[in-house]
């Protein structure tokens, strides 16, 4: 009899914690997040053309490690939730008569943040406003981190980085920011 009570009271005790969770204990894929930055490049002589950036190399500064995706026209970058600017740099790797010359561009960008709710499980995204304080040519900045700018000209598609794009088709309006080189 007390083995029959026993299993009774642990089948019951079961059957109380699988039943006791809901759908939203667990963050289901697909959910929106934080989003990243879209940046796309594109031609300087021919502003409705994406060039691809050979041997490009980008990392946020003050980390060591760099990113190398190799030959693109479209990456993506976070940026950091916990404070109001992310400067990045970004490394061309300029062939020159046979050798390879590495440039190097900053782009610093200052923002704000408000988080926006996804639910128990997920908790809360950073949604990231560019900073409106700041004159638009100025933000981003792009700084030189050498003797030269490889980086021509950068324009701002959206001010407020909210979509995580699915699709890494080449749609202009998948793109938070388009660089020009």
């Amino acid at each position: 009899m007390k083995k029959l009570v026993a299993c009774i009271v642990v089948f019951g005790t079961l059957m109380v914690y699988l039943s006791s969770c809901e759908k939203d204990d667990l963050c289901a894929d697909g959910t929106l997040t934080t989003p990243s930055l879209v940046i796309a490049f594109y031609d300087a002589n021919n502003r409705t053309q994406l060039k691809s950036v050979t041997g490009l190399q980008y990392f946020a500064e003050g980390r060591i490690d760099t990113l190398s995706p190799g030959t693109v026209n479209r990456i993506r970058v976070p940026l950091k939730t916990d404070l109001n600017n992310t400067k990045w740099g970004f490394i061309f790797n300029e062939v020159f008569s046979g050798s390879t010359v590495p440039n190097l561009d900053y782009l610093d960008f200052s923002y704000v943040t408000s988080e926006e709710y996804i639910s128990r499980a997920c908790g809360y995204r950073s949604i990231f406003h560019l900073d409106p304080s700041v004159p638009g040519d100025l933000n981003p900045l792009i700084t030189d981190g050498d003797a030269t700018r490889w980086i021509q000209e950068v324009e701002v598609m959206t001010t407020e980085i909210t979509d995580e794009f699915e699709t890494a088709e080449d749609d202009e309006n998948d793109v938070h920011i388009k660089i020009y080189f």
